[in-house]
């Protein structure tokens, strides 16, 4: 099973959400968390400059016994595309993030757009010209 939160702006419960939806399916077996972008935090750090935890430390603090997977990181608060050429890192060829085969999936991240013809939703994570 694999689901998706998604919102369109920050501080709107996207990760509460996550953590609860993982820890109502912990029971049934393994859940696993990923978050494909976080932005607002340097390479290493566990906590913004607020004191907020990245959102993956967060799941795991609310949901124990949750893994989580983050695949990028952006030390600029902003959308990921745009965290990263700040960052001096162009994304261009940047992996597509892949839920793990095993286990329930359970994907969040910030601001997202309709993805591929399976459903996939991501936080635009390169240029593409139109």
């Amino acid at each position: 099973m694999i689901l998706c939160v998604t919102g369109t702006s920050t501080g709107v419960g996207k990760t509460v959400a996550t953590a609860a939806l993982a820890a109502a399916l912990l029971p049934s077996g393994p859940v696993t968390v990923v978050k494909p972008a976080q932005t607002g935090l340097a390479d290493g750090a566990e906590r913004d400059a607020d004191g907020q935890l990245a959102d993956a430390a967060e799941v795991e603090r609310l949901a124990p016994g949750t893994r989580t997977v983050e695949h990028l990181r952006f030390p600029d608060p902003l959308a990921p595309l745009t965290a990263a050429r700040r960052a001096g890192r162009e994304p261009q060829g940047a992996p597509r993030p892949r839920p793990p085969s095993a286990g329930t999936t359970v994907p969040f991240w910030s601001r997202v757009r309709a993805g591929s013809s399976c459903g996939w939703a991501w936080t635009p994570l390169e240029h593409r010209s139109r």
